[in-house]
């Protein structure tokens, strides 16, 4: 078993995801009552993540703006744009992907009682109420609005600080990022206990919406990675991001 567990390690990650994946399907079809009981290895992990991932922002925020200084060149300005331009490039590409190849997924029943927004001002108003959130409710509830306004705050408080509190929070930031990162090697058994429960719940009908849903978004992101990053990069630089070596 541990020439098993060693073999399995030296594996790259992706290739990890893929054998759970199959476990999982096998699983599933094979006895529906134990992919069932698998579920709780999704559950587990999907926890973890929305556990540990506020913690990692709030600090890596505060550990970035807390150690800038004054005056120092980063270029943050021109990448801040870029990303938020390639952002909403994103999203346009991902919703016009969407109609074009709608896919139909079997999940748990949405809340009942969510209404989307009547309109702008109402849209304003609770993104407002969730940068003032409390900040230790906005940490246990995810909202990450409320994360990245209080860590900015803290952050620019920090500045002032001495170069051993900014070194505490930056050993913060860094156990905190090793947590995410072992907690990510678990994602085999993650994916595999919710691909499991998802066929023995649904059938392998439901296998064929996610492969679906993998497809479309496979394609959009090497649309965006080979086309649109490039092409904005280029109006940037002025020049060829991927220049040929010969």
């Amino acid at each position: 078993m541990g020439n098993f567990f060693r073999a399995l390690n030296q594996l790259s990650l992706i290739k990890q995801i893929i054998i759970g994946l199959i476990i999982g399907i096998a699983v599933a079809m094979a006895d529906p009552a134990i992919g069932k009981e698998l579920s709780l290895l999704g559950i587990i992990f999907v926890g973890a993540l929305k556990g540990i991932a506020p913690l990692l922002v709030f600090f890596l925020v505060i550990a970035a703006i807390s150690r800038h200084r004054a005056g120092q060149q980063t270029g943050m300005r021109r990448i801040l744009i870029m990303y938020i331009f390639g952002t909403f490039i994103a999203a346009v590409v991902a919703v016009i992907a969407s109609f074009m190849f709608p896919t139909t997924l079997h999940l748990a029943n949405a809340t009942q009682d969510a209404k989307p927004p009547e309109g702008i001002a109402e849209v304003l108003i609770t993104l407002l109420k969730n940068i003032v959130d409390n900040p230790v409710h906005a940490l246990m509830s995810g909202n990450y609005i409320g994360i990245l306004g209080w860590a900015a705050l803290i952050g620019f408080a920090l500045r002032s600080a001495t170069g051993e509190v900014k070194e505490v929070i930056v050993g913060i930031s860094d156990a905190i990022t090793k947590c995410v990162q072992w907690v990510i090697r678990l994602a085999p058994f993650g994916i595999m206990g919710l691909v499991a429960e998802s066929i023995a719940t649904n059938g392998i009908e439901a296998l064929i919406g996610y492969a679906q849903l993998l497809v479309v978004l496979i394609g959009s992101m090497l649309l965006i990675a080979l086309v649109v990053n490039p092409i904005i990069v280029f109006a940037s630089i002025k020049r060829n991001p991927y220049p040929l070596v010969l």
